[in-house]
């Protein structure tokens, strides 16, 4: 049977907990150690939580990014209404907590050539987490100071769509910023490697050759008129 394989992007998970004031501001950032998980299957039955093969695929890696956040914050005003209550709050404390969990499903007696090569999807996601820390606190600091306004039917709901509407923002940014890139590098990846069916380039070659050429196209990207699409 033809070998191949897939890898499923990363996946966000985003979780508020809303801080009381605080006079201070201060950024943490809590980077956990990657969890790997692999995993072996029946080609014949596949377990219920695999992920399922598409065309020619006989295995897959998974990647979940996952990112919480803890904001503090300061009331500056509210606005009541009859039924409603608008709420304006700075930022005080942005506290950030990332994990990394990846699981490589390979199925019974797999080759060689095969278990490199998802191992290749595993070690392109965990260069990529090497960086987290610094993009999340990044993101933290514009993040901290800044004033955001909520809605709701009382002033406590305002607060709490406020945060969560800013503890999302925030996630999305990390993630554009980590399980995108680890996305599109295995992407390049797979092409190098035709899924793993090619025996050149070898999947170390490979995975120099996914970062160089998405590091030339960063560059193209940032190089190119802010004018042209």
């Amino acid at each position: 049977m033809r070998l191949g394989s897939g890898h499923l992007p990363g996946l966000l998970i985003c979780a508020t907990l809303l801080g009381a004031s605080q006079a201070g501001a201060d950024v943490t950032v809590d980077r956990k150690p990657a969890v790997i998980e692999r995993k072996t299957f029946d080609p014949s039955h596949h377990p219920s939580g695999m992920p399922a093969l598409e065309g020619n695929e006989n295995a897959v890696t998974q990647s979940h990014f996952e990112c919480g956040v803890t904001l503090n914050y300061q009331v500056l005003g509210r606005k009541k209404q009859q039924g409603s209550c608008k709420t304006d709050l700075k930022v005080r404390d942005v506290g950030v907590t990332l994990q990394l969990q990846i699981v490589i499903w390979l199925p019974e007696g797999a080759t060689p050539k095969l278990l490199a090569h998802e191992e290749g999807h595993r070690q392109i996601t965990e260069r990529v987490y090497e960086r987290a820390e610094k993009i999340a606190r990044q993101i933290a600091q514009a993040l901290d100071g800044q004033t955001i306004s909520g809605d709701g039917t009382d002033c406590g709901g305002a607060e709490k769509q406020a945060m969560q509407t800013a503890a999302s923002q925030f996630c999305r940014a990390y993630l554009e910023q980590t399980a995108r890139p680890s996305a599109h590098l295995s992407e390049i990846y797979d092409n190098l490697t035709a899924h793993g069916t090619r025996l050149e380039p070898t999947e170390d070659d490979a995975i120099r050759q996914a970062f160089d050429r998405n590091r030339r196209e960063d560059g193209e990207g940032r190089a190119r008129p802010a004018n042209e699409k």
